[in-house]
């Protein structure tokens, strides 16, 4: 197991981590999902539900609940960041070409 997050909600406990080349996403009881090959792994929960992201082959990726193929946010960003705001939005920030990037997700 390689960096990723442990985050709470609710009482409901979530993580996403890397192993090998390849992220996943599980909480206690379930079985691990793969979400997909890459490294660098953030996760958030707010309201809305669950927000993992991660760097790829195929760039910067964004999961949350309810969404079956992950977004490509960002074909070039890297080191990316999830936070939940008191409002229950979620900010993301990530390098981009020497700099930092931040955007509030979908």
């Amino acid at each position: 197991m390689d960096g990723g997050g442990l985050v709470t909600d609710q009482g409901r406990v979530v993580s996403a981590w890397r192993r090998e080349d390849d992220v996943f996403l599980t909480e206690p009881g379930h079985p691990e999902y793969r979400m997909g090959q890459g490294k660098d792994v953030a996760v958030a929960v707010s309201p809305k539900g669950t927000y993992v992201i991660w760097s790829s082959p195929k760039g910067l990726q964004l999961w949350k609940t309810g969404v079956e193929v992950p977004i490509v946010l960002n074909m070039e960003g890297a080191y990316p960041s999830l936070v939940t705001l008191p409002d229950g939005s979620v900010l993301a920030a990530w390098e981009y070409k020497g700099a930092i990037r931040v955007e509030k997700m979908p």
